[in-house]
C-alpha cells in the first residue's frame, strides 16, 4: 500500500506542475504553440527527477545538483 501512496504523491506533484501551463493557455496569456516548450521541460526535466526521487528516495539539494552538473 505504501507504493501506491508514493505513486499517488508523485503523480499529484506532476499534475501540480502541469496546471500552471494549462491555466496560462486557457486564459490566453500563453499561446498553445508556446506551451509546447513547457510540456517538453516537464517531460525531459521534471519527469526524470520525479522518477529518481520516487525510486531512490533522493532529495535534490544544492550539493547534489552541483555533483550531477547543474549549476546554481
Amino acid at each position: 500500500m505504501s507504493a501506491f501512496i508514493t505513486m499517488l504523491k508523485n503523480v499529484s506533484v506532476f499534475v501540480l506542475l502541469a496546471v500552471p501551463g494549462w491555466l496560462l493557455v486557457k486564459t490566453k496569456f500563453l499561446k498553445a504553440e508556446q506551451s509546447d516548450a513547457l510540456s517538453k521541460i516537464l517531460q525531459y526535466v521534471g519527469l526524470p527527477f520525479l522518477v529518481l526521487n520516487s525510486l531512490l528516495g533522493v532529495s535534490f539539494d544544492k550539493e547534489l545538483l552541483q555533483v550531477i552538473g547543474i549549476p546554481r
